[in-house]
């Protein structure tokens, strides 16, 4: 996040800068925090001398006829698949349960919004 910018408004600026996606609709914020440590032998490539990072996910929704263009930078592919699918494409268990909880609460989360 940068300055005072919410996770909300976050989610909403790395939607547009990593996949050129606008007019998106925010439903929740997540409850799942992930949140890790770079090895120390990564460390000394960066000069921010940033130690991890801690991950917030926030729920929302774009129109099916939203164009995505990865930026290739942070993001270079790109594929819609169905919680099914799921375990095709990302194959680190802990990453996989990860996905898997998010996507279960975020069910959760928009029945409970009569969505």
């Amino acid at each position: 996040m940068e300055g005072d910018e919410t996770a909300e408004q976050c989610a909403v600026r790395e939607l547009h800068e990593e996949a050129g996606l606008t007019g998106a609709t925010i439903l929740a914020t997540s409850n799942l925090i992930y949140q890790y440590d770079f090895p120390k032998s990564y460390r000394t490539f960066r000069p921010d001398h940033v130690c991890g990072q801690k991950i917030l996910f926030v729920y929302g929704t774009i129109g099916r006829d939203a164009d995505v263009k990865v930026d290739n930078n942070e993001v270079n592919q790109f594929k819609w698949v169905t919680i099914e699918q799921l375990p095709r494409y990302v194959k680190r268990k802990e990453y996989l349960e990860l996905v898997q909880n998010l996507y279960k609460e975020a069910i959760e989360k928009t029945e409970d919004r009569g969505q």
